[in-house]
């Protein structure tokens, strides 16, 4: 078994080079964008050995994150670090979406 991740888009390169290989794969956390899928089908169409992908709402979390962060403020002005992760990752653009 082989758990991975779509970061930097990587994916569809892996899924080719491990493709008819006795490896199982399961995508966490980040699976391949609807763009990808278009291109190479979900798990198991035309890769047999991924299993599929287990994959937050980081949409949601992120504009969780955000209103929580906000509420702290109490409406008061107040100064903000974030740190959003690599920008390149479908996971970062959807946190900062949200």
């Amino acid at each position: 078994y082989l758990i991975f991740t779509n970061e930097q888009f990587q994916a569809p390169a892996l899924l080719r080079l491990l493709e008819g290989s006795n490896i199982q794969l399961f995508a966490l956390h980040s699976t391949l964008t609807p763009e990808q899928q278009a291109l190479l089908g979900g798990s198991r169409e035309r890769h047999g050995n991924w299993l599929g992908s287990l994959v937050p709402n980081d949409e949601e979390a992120g504009y969780l994150m955000g209103r929580e962060l906000i509420a702290l403020s109490e409406g008061r002005p107040a100064e903000l670090l974030a740190f959003s992760g690599v920008k390149q990752t479908p996971s970062s653009e959807l946190r900062l979406a949200g």
